[in-house]
């Protein structure tokens, strides 16, 4: 059952582009994600931010609950794993998600930073085939300025750290959560 959908025409573009022009940060993503869940009708829209290797931090959602997971089993994995755009068909129920159901139709487009390192992911959930023309290219108009956002998030989120931390004369080291010594307060 493919369906077409004449929806990513100029009008909507430019509706999509008019609604995000005054947005940043957190309001970016929510107005973002609701938006594309409305123009092409998506049973879920989710981005999602890579704080791990193996683990994902849900920035924004639509019509699925998620805040925080593993890559393991999941349709998203290869995204990661080839570091392109992927569309699938969930080939059985998801047992890590329910809402993740056979039959459905994933797609994912990741978000590259300047060093060629995926920050994260945009994923769009359908109930059956759909065909968009043009979506990949649409979406990737769009995640540069994802990217951007997310960079700019992650910059405050640091800035914030290290306003804290190096404020102290205790000795501090921190690390991400692999471990990896990011900064240290040679106090």
């Amino acid at each position: 059952l493919s369906q077409q959908l004449p929806l990513l025409q100029d009008p909507l573009l430019a509706q999509l582009a008019q609604a995000l022009s005054a947005r940043t940060g957190l309001d970016f993503f929510d107005t973002l994600i609701n938006q594309l869940a409305h123009i092409l009708v998506a049973d879920a829209v989710w981005l999602a931010e890579r704080t791990s290797s193996d683990r994902l931090k849900v920035l924004a959602c639509h019509g699925i609950d998620l805040k925080e997971y593993e890559l393991a089993d999941m349709p998203c994995q290869q995204v990661y794993r080839r570091g392109e755009a992927c569309v699938v068909t969930i080939e059985a129920d998801c047992q890590l998600n329910p809402q993740l159901k056979a039959g459905q139709r994933y797609y994912a487009q990741p978000l590259f930073d300047r060093h060629g390192q995926i920050l994260g992911h945009l994923a769009l959930l359908f109930s059956s085939e759909i065909e968009i023309p043009n979506l990949g290219s649409v979406l990737t108009i769009f995640s540069v300025r994802m990217v951007a956002e997310l960079e700019r998030l992650q910059s405050d989120a640091q800035l914030r750290l290290s306003a804290v931390a190096f404020e102290t004369h205790e000795g501090i080291i921190i690390t991400d959560p692999d471990f990896k010594i990011l900064r240290v307060n040679y106090a």
